[in-house]
């Protein structure tokens, strides 16, 4: 059976990736892991805007502590865990892409992890 997890990049980064990729290379658990990078946390984004819609976050061209520019390299920490990791930059690269992450955890039976760049 196929596990696909899908996450944001800050949601990625703050599950604390390094300790979540050991344990799937320690119990050798065949999972797709994508992650959507825009290089934002919005979760504190959109709850700021819900609770202030008229203030000044609202206002401003970019919204104070919201950003994750410049984001790691997440292909490379998967990596680091013997993992297979992809970055896909354009949107037709993707369907290809996630054949050959699903390929990797079926038969190879190991992590892979797909960043997918999205704006």
């Amino acid at each position: 059976r196929l596990v696909v997890a899908t996450v944001g990049d800050g949601s990625y980064i703050f599950a604390n990736p390094t300790a979540c990729h050991q344990i799937a290379e320690a119990l050798e658990l065949p999972i797709l892991l994508v992650v959507l990078n825009n290089a934002a946390w919005d979760a504190v984004r959109r709850a700021t805007l819900e609770i202030f819609p008229d203030g000044y976050a609202a206002r401003a061209n970019a919204m104070p502590l919201t950003s994750l520019a410049p984001t790691p390299d997440f292909a490379k920490l998967a990596e680091a865990h013997r993992a297979w990791s992809q970055t896909v930059e354009a949107g037709r690269e993707l369907p290809a892409a996630l054949a050959h992450a699903a390929q990797v955890v079926l038969k190879e039976r190991r992590l892979a992890l797909l960043e997918v760049r999205v704006s």
